[in-house]
């Protein structure tokens, strides 16, 4: 894939690969503060320079980037035993970004491109940003059309079936399918 080449007169959004208008739209109106302080901080008040969200970020997708394999070295500790505690971690979904792409031998982007974009008639091509070494970077980044988005969430709200087809079947037989490799491998 050639490397991203942003249009005349566009600049680099915050995002690797982004353009964006943002910074020349100006309200019709403006939305008052309300009376009473909100319960919720915008994200950006709460999210801390040293938080692990923002080290992925920069090493996945910032200026001295490494690549997710690197990245990742960096959280190598809980910060709860297992199953004690929910709570998200962008980091686990990379390594899972980097699980699914060594079993199904192809980029992320590929192998949703042919197992659900493409199925769900996708109106538009999707982009997806990726890290350093080329690896999607599986817990962001992933842009496409407000439409293509809500055909995505239809089929997941309706358990993995769009159009009478049931997309979870071929994820199954690609899980199937690796299973059966890693076993014939260890006889």
């Amino acid at each position: 894939m050639p490397p991203f080449e942003y249009p005349p007169g566009f600049r680099q959004d915050f995002m690797v690969g982004m353009y964006s208008h943002y910074d020349k739209v100006h309200p019709m109106r403006t939305v008052p503060k309300p009376a009473m302080p909100l319960i919720l901080k915008r994200a950006a008040e709460e999210i801390a320079p040293d938080e692990d969200i923002i080290n992925l970020h920069k090493a996945l997708l910032g200026k001295d980037a490494v690549g997710a394999i690197a990245a990742l070295r960096q959280f190598n500790t809980r910060d709860a035993p297992p199953n004690t505690r929910l709570a998200y971690a962008s980091s686990e979904t990379e390594v899972l970004g980097l699980v699914v792409s060594r079993a199904i031998h192809m980029p992320l982007a590929d192998y949703l491109a042919t197992r659900i974009w493409q199925k769900l008639g996708a109106e538009s091509d999707a982009a997806w940003a990726i890290d350093a070494t080329g690896q999607e970077v599986a817990y962001c980044c992933f842009i496409a059309t407000l439409r293509d988005w809500a055909r995505l969430g239809l089929m997941l709200a309706n358990d993995g079936a769009w159009n009478g087809q049931d997309m979870e079947d071929g994820v199954q037989r690609d899980i199937d399918a690796f299973k059966k490799t890693r076993d014939d491998s260890r006889s």
